[in-house]
């Protein structure tokens, strides 16, 4: 059995539906496939993030990002929430 881990980023906005979207499309895959299986673990970052912790990528889950073999990651920011310079948030340039 091939296990994939997966590290879900939702993000801000519209990203949290379009990848509850597509993890709904990636367990359709795991239910047909024999020996395809899913491991996901959810972490919160983006804008909403920023709000709460004045981190929008905390260092505790780009630390733990290795540890996958793949991210999916939602759209992220939202045009309110800004750097005090005024510049947009871009975590996921971050993980370039």
């Amino acid at each position: 059995m091939q296990i994939f881990r997966i590290a879900l980023l939702p993000g801000d906005g519209i990203g949290p539906d379009v990848a509850a979207e597509a993890v709904r499309v990636l367990r359709a895959v795991e239910a047909r496939v024999d020996g395809f299986r899913l491991e996901t673990e959810e972490f919160s970052v983006g804008a909403g993030e920023y709000l709460k912790s004045g981190q929008p990528l905390p260092e505790s889950v780009f630390e733990r990002l290795p540890e996958f073999h793949a991210i999916l990651l939602g759209a992220m920011g939202l045009p309110d929430v800004r750097w005090p310079d005024g510049v947009e948030m871009a975590p996921q340039l971050d993980l370039r």
